[in-house]
């Protein structure tokens, strides 16, 4: 088990995450004073985790992610340094190099556009496009997008573009 399935698999535990509200992002927190599951939760409804591995087609994902809330792993080397200079589409378009092949970081993959995933990270608002980032959906540039994905195993909201 890998952290990310660690990570969800608490919050299933606890029977919810707290709000984003309640505890923003603070780069100094460690892990024995950030997070309290005591009060002002928002109530996940499913005990379990469905996990997908190396998706390559990105029809599939758009599938997924239409259904229900998705955290990707991804290769995020290259997330660091996002910071796009405007938040036009050419201008906002992470393309992760080719050599970043280590997943090593977490995101809620949370939609796409022709030619991006749109993901929100937890770095706050002001990380990216307002904690958002807009990875290519090519699969050479994509931040190993695919590789893995989790979600909860019962929410089946119906989203439409």
């Amino acid at each position: 088990m890998n952290n990310v399935e660690s990570s969800l698999d608490i919050i299933i535990d606890k029977g919810g995450v707290p709000y984003e509200s309640k505890y923003p992002f603070n780069p100094d927190a460690t892990p024995a004073n950030t997070i309290c599951f005591e009060t002002d939760v928002f109530e996940v409804p499913s005990k379990s985790r469905i996990s997908y591995y190396d998706i390559s087609d990105p029809e599939q994902i758009k599938q997924i992610i239409m259904k229900k809330p998705v955290v990707a792993a991804v290769c995020g080397a290259d997330l660091a340094f996002y910071s796009p200079s405007s938040p036009t589409t050419s201008a906002r378009t992470l393309k992760c190099k080719p050599s970043n092949t280590i997943i090593d970081h977490s995101v809620l993959l949370v939609g796409y556009t022709e030619t991006e995933w749109i993901v929100k990270n937890h770095w706050g608002k002001g990380w990216g496009i307002e904690g958002y980032a807009y990875i290519s959906r090519n699969p050479s540039e994509d931040c190993c997008i695919g590789k893995e994905l989790h979600s909860s195993g019962e929410i089946t909201a119906t989203c439409s573009v």
